[in-house]
């Protein structure tokens, strides 16, 4: 969410709030100093960086203007000086931090800029102060505008914010280094091209950043970059939102966060209006390369006023960014299509999990125009683990609580008997669980299974064999050779009749006027006469067609059917074939069946 972006640019904030110590003006005979405007060149020559302070008292401090003046003229070293201050209090009415860049050829450039309101640093010692309240920070940006409203940080570390201003670190140093101990604001905006979002009580715990990484040279370029990106074609643009994103999990930790009543409007041209309300986001650590785990309550998403989504809680786990992030690394200066083309499978992050509880979505139908179909599920968890070349070899997705009514009219085959029948809304469960064995070379689907209560479900698993590492290789010619090399050895399918047998029965009794427990005895007879002909050539025809016709006349509620495979297993080949060869390939499996 673009609200992140915000609470991870306020180590940024913090290092410009540090720098009104050493870019005052030297003279501190008074307590009101006049305003002041203080160029500062950088690295890259097409950028300049201006720090416009207008008035600042600094009661109390032990420094002399001949002191602070060496501190100014003391570039790198002269961050180190900074525990030399000492004050009670400091107070500034405005801080305006802006980077200008001359543009090119094409005319572009920017402007964008960093501003700070009524500033009040206290317990100013040692290199720290113990509270630094500001009334408003704001961002600007070709893109848009960002704001946080009366924002409290404990426990500054001066000196570290100072580094991180101007990316330098005491005596070379390069590990995480603390840089406050608790933010907090009563809340913020963002607003960029007919998006407009605003949050309410925001709190992030204790911040650290990596000394010698990010300068606000670099946070100048971003920025500019960010405004012309923007404007430019969908692969630059994505290139930037990579590269910035990787920035900060490089550069900076946090212990948390928390924010409540988010709500974000966007109105695009082409787009219907869209609406997102959450009550409360809460985001846990922030470490190098894993993006943090997200929790969320009452999130609620709505397309041109109509309700799209509603979710009561949703859990994100941590994503390991680290290969995405190496990836990026190793990228061209230049970012083509052709490259993330041939890189996406890097790029791709490795999800470990998320879940949701009590979710509503709203579905239009198609061949309905204006209609919707209601989708409710109580509780949804997907895992994910053991990634190779971004993808997971452990799949676990399991759904409870999955409902909706069955359409009417005939667009779906079989509901309009089961609505006729008396069931007219489905209310059951879903579950995929397999894994890849790379010893083994195999791939076992533990469970595919859809039920429904009070009509039952069916159960399938098996075993893939021949799948070897190359299934998984990131060369999309070597994968797809590898698919064709895997075959089945076996399948067992399982079958439980909880009442649709019944239902069943009862619809065509309805339909002929009959009986339906005598509806239930031609439908075994025709399902054992079915199977009879289709497996003709099964040495176990008979025990099949038994226990087919024992489930579908209703004796047995339980129908188990394995299939082996004998030898290397059925292929890709095998199986595209299997309707007009079936009769073949029944002689090259096993078939058991058990009405239980």
């Amino acid at each position: 969410m673009r609200i992140h972006g915000a609470l991870r640019g306020l180590p940024t904030a913090l290092a410009v709030l540090g720098a009104v110590q050493v870019m005052a003006v030297p003279d501190m005979a008074d307590a009101q100093q006049s305003p002041a405007r203080t160029p500062l060149n950088l690295a890259t020559d097409s950028f300049t960086q201006s720090l416009s302070i207008p008035t600042i008292a600094l009661p109390g401090v032990n420094l002399t203007g001949e002191r602070l003046k060496a501190l100014l003229n003391g570039g790198a070293r002269g961050l180190r000086g900074m525990t030399a201050i000492n004050a009670k209090r400091i107070s500034v009415p405005e801080i305006t931090l802006t980077f200008a860049a001359s543009g090119n050829e094409k005319g572009q450039g920017g402007t964008p800029g960093l501003s700070l309101t009524s500033i009040l640093l206290e317990d100013v010692r040692g290199g720290r102060a113990g509270t630094v309240t500001i009334g408003t920070v704001g961002w600007k940006t070709q893109a848009g505008t960002a704001r946080l409203d009366n924002v409290v940080i404990h426990d500054v570390d001066i000196e570290a914010a100072l580094a991180l201003y101007g990316g330098s670190a005491q005596g070379g140093a390069t590990g995480m280094r603390a840089i406050a101990a608790k933010m907090t604001a009563t809340g913020g905006n963002i607003t960029s091209r007919g998006v407009h979002c605003t949050a309410g009580a925001i709190a992030v715990g204790a911040m650290r950043v990596r000394q010698g990484s990010t300068s606000s040279a670099v946070t100048a370029i971003s920025m500019v970059e960010a405004g012309e990106a923007g404007n430019s074609a969908g692969v630059g643009h994505l290139w930037w939102l990579l590269a910035a994103y990787q920035r900060v999990l490089n550069d900076f930790e946090a212990d948390g966060g928390d924010l409540q009543d988010y709500h974000c409007a966007a109105s695009i041209a082409g787009t219907p209006d869209t609406t997102v309300d959450i009550e409360r986001v809460t985001m846990g650590p922030l470490r190098g390369g894993v993006d943090p785990a997200v929790a969320m309550e009452g999130l609620s998403v709505r397309f041109a006023g109509d309700s799209a989504v509603s979710i009561r809680q949703a859990n994100l786990k941590p994503i390991d960014l680290t290969r995405s992030i190496s990836a990026l690394r190793a990228a061209p200066a230049e970012i083509k299509s052709d490259w993330l083309i041939a890189n996406i499978r890097a790029l791709i992050p490795a999800i470990e999990a998320f879940s949701f509880e009590d979710a509503v979505f709203s579905i239009p139908l198609s061949s309905n125009p204006g209609g919707r179909q209601s989708l409710e599920i109580l509780s949804f968890d997907a895992k994910f683990a053991n990634y190779r070349n971004a993808v997971p070899t452990s799949i676990d997705v399991d759904s409870i609580g999955i409902k909706f009514d069955l359409p009417e009219g005939p667009g779906v085959p079989g509901a309009a008997a089961l609505r006729t029948a008396g069931v007219s809304r489905f209310n059951g469960t879903a579950r995929v669980t397999l894994g890849w064995n790379e010893s083994e070379e195999t791939i076992s689907v533990h469970e595919l299974s859809l039920t429904g209560r009070e009509l039952g479900g069916v159960f399938l698993s098996g075993e893939i064999a021949n799948a070897g590492s190359a299934l998984f290789s990131a060369t999309a010619g070597e994968a797809l050779s590898a698919v064709q090399n895997v075959t089945v050895k076996f399948v067992t399918i399982s079958a439980i009749d909880s009442g649709l047998g019944d239902l069943i029965a009862r619809y065509f009794a309805q339909l002929q006027g009959g009986d339906p427990a005598a509806v239930r005895s031609v439908l075994a007879d025709k399902a054992k006469g079915i199977v009879s002909a289709a497996l003709a050539s099964s040495p176990s025809v008979a025990a099949i067609a038994d226990a087919v016709g024992a489930l579908a006349s209703g004796s047995r509620k339980n129908l188990n059917v394995t299939i082996q495979a004998y030898g290397n297993g059925l292929d890709i080949a095998d199986l595209s074939d299997i309707v007009i060869n079936y009769p073949a390939l029944l002689q090259r499996v096993r078939i058991d069946a058990e009405a239980k």
